[in-house]
């Protein structure tokens, strides 16, 4: 057990090592690149934007299920919000894909 042990807290490290790598060398492009800093930003608050738009049009009911569990209207409105989210990407990636291939097939 001990070995494993040890190998458990060598991918914790790991894992920290790359969440310090992902935050950080995207940071030296952006500067090296402020363009991408605008372009991030856009994808950013177009999120912010599906979720306002999911999390206005959810509902807050708490059903006696989860009752149970100690879920309160806020979170069942944010977990519906999330969830309205999600199918709202999906449908808007399914749309641009359909767009994309007839935008190929007619310009051919």
């Amino acid at each position: 057990m001990d070995f494993i042990d040890i190998l458990i807290y060598v991918s914790y490290g790991l894992v920290g090592i790359a969440l310090v790598l992902a935050i950080i060398l995207p940071l030296i492009s952006a500067f090296s690149n402020p363009q991408s800093l605008v372009r991030g930003a856009i994808g950013v608050i177009a999120l912010a934007v599906v979720f306002g738009v999911a999390f206005a049009i959810s509902g807050d009911e708490v059903t006696e299920v989860y009752a149970r569990f100690n879920v309160g209207p806020e979170l069942s409105q944010f977990v519906g919000a999330t969830l309205t989210m999600m199918y709202l990407l999906i449908v808007i990636t399914l749309l641009g894909v359909f767009f994309t291939e007839f935008k190929k097939v007619f310009s051919r």
